[in-house]
């Protein structure tokens, strides 16, 4: 095997198990988003985000969560109003 063809071939696997991470990303953050419209009733997946890692007392999911702004970028969180890039 030549080493373009030994290249060709890891760069197939690595798109491969990429594509599966994010198949997986894409489900999970399905589920984060019914979660979120069960307990929030005016979420909506379009307009608002879940954080996955920013933790909230206040937010009734426990997780901080964010509106989106026009260019989708996160604003403070709803409830305890910290920014999604805290420093």
């Amino acid at each position: 095997m030549t080493q373009q063809t030994e290249q060709a071939a890891q760069r197939r696997v690595a798109t491969a198990l990429i594509i599966g991470y994010q198949r997986s990303i894409e489900l999970l953050t399905q589920e984060i988003n019914e979660v979120a419209k069960r307990h929030i009733p005016d979420f909506h997946r379009l307009n608002d985000a879940v954080s996955t890692f920013w933790k909230c007392n206040k937010s009734p999911i426990g997780m901080c969560v964010f509106k989106l702004s026009e260019r989708g970028l996160k604003t403070d969180c709803r409830y305890c109003h910290q920014p999604s890039e805290r420093k």
